[in-house]
């Protein structure tokens, strides 16, 4: 558990930093097969709720918006919908930054100046903002939260999804425009986080604030990496947001490589705005597996989940910083 001057610390170091923010956009899952009571329900809701709240629990997440939050149903169909409605947002905000790193102007934005006339350009986060999309799961047989590296082209669900959905060795579909990405059957995608790097982080605050409790090793690990997230809808699910994002970062990056190309003028002032215009609109995704609540407390696994977004963000802003 986190004492209060590591808190203290951490939000001290963040605000003098004056960095940009991390928008988080959390999900979680309801009831399925086996499992009639999902912890990340759980989880993602009182996450939410603590950080609108500005809850001291939460530490220092300089998430200036409100997180967005999803409680997904465990099926394939109803996670392809909202990951559509998901990323279709996150394109718009995408693109309203875009514009507003341009100069373009809320009236020419409003008056369809980006010739673009079925998309509102409307900005809901932060133009300096990285968004990252935290995805939870659960694993019954764990006892180890796992940070997911990779997610597969590969639906082969072992039982049926909520809608009554088994397939079984089959491509998972991208819808357009991100189809563009997609690759064979078994394809791997990984994160753009480092989990290494996150992996560290996280056991070095866990092994210098850990208590002594009866039949708890002192410096055992909560967390691991792992290679695989199950072929069923968690990897689904995965396998979506990390394309989309790649789909979204390879867009709006190349475009703004395209922008600054075509200026002729190298002041440092331009070299600054090229600069920002690099990092504005990345997006990152993870997925984490969490064991149940009789290995894990609630308390703790909340605790856990607010130490890794502290850490991501931290490790944003570095990236950022180089």
């Amino acid at each position: 558990m986190a004492t209060a001057s590591t808190v203290a610390e951490m939000e001290n170091e963040e605000e003098s930093n004056g960095r940009s923010t991390c928008h988080f956009v959390i999900t979680g899952f309801g009831p399925f097969d086996g499992v009639s009571d999902n912890p990340t329900k759980t989880l993602t809701n009182k996450l939410a709720i603590a950080m609108r709240e500005n809850s001291s629990s939460i530490g220092n997440i300089s998430n200036t918006n409100s997180p967005v939050v999803h409680v997904f149903e465990t099926s394939a169909g109803y996670v392809q919908y909202k990951m559509g409605e998901i990323f279709a947002q996150l394109r718009r905000d995408a693109i309203a930054a875009q514009y507003k790193e341009e100069g373009v102007d809320d009236e020419e934005e409003e008056s369809g100046g980006n010739n673009n006339d079925d998309i509102k350009v409307t900005a809901t986060i932060s133009t300096t903002a990285t968004t990252i999309l935290l995805h939870l799961g659960v694993d019954s047989n764990a006892t180890q939260f796992k940070l997911e590296q990779c997610a597969y082209n590969d639906a082969t669900f072992r039982v049926k999804d909520e809608r009554g959905y088994q397939p079984n060795n089959e491509c998972i579909p991208l819808p357009p425009p991100a189809a563009s990405t997609h690759g064979e059957w078994g394809e791997c995608v990984k994160t753009t986080l480092n989990l290494v790097d996150l992996c560290a982080e996280l056991e070095r605050h866990e092994n210098s604030d850990i208590i002594e409790e009866e039949e708890e090793e002192v410096g055992s690990s909560t967390v691991m990496i792992s290679t695989d997230p199950g072929r069923f809808v968690c990897n689904y699910t995965y396998y979506l947001s990390l394309n989309r994002c790649r789909f979204i970062n390879d867009e709006f990056g190349r475009n703004n490589n395209n922008n600054s190309s075509n200026s002729n003028k190298r002041t440092n002032e331009g070299d600054a705005k090229m600069k920002k215009q690099v990092s504005f609109s990345q997006h990152h995704a993870l997925f984490i597996h969490v064991p149940p609540f009789d290995v894990i407390p609630e308390t703790k696994q909340l605790d856990f989940l607010r130490r890794l977004m502290i850490a991501i963000e931290r490790q944003i802003h570095n990236v950022k910083s180089l």
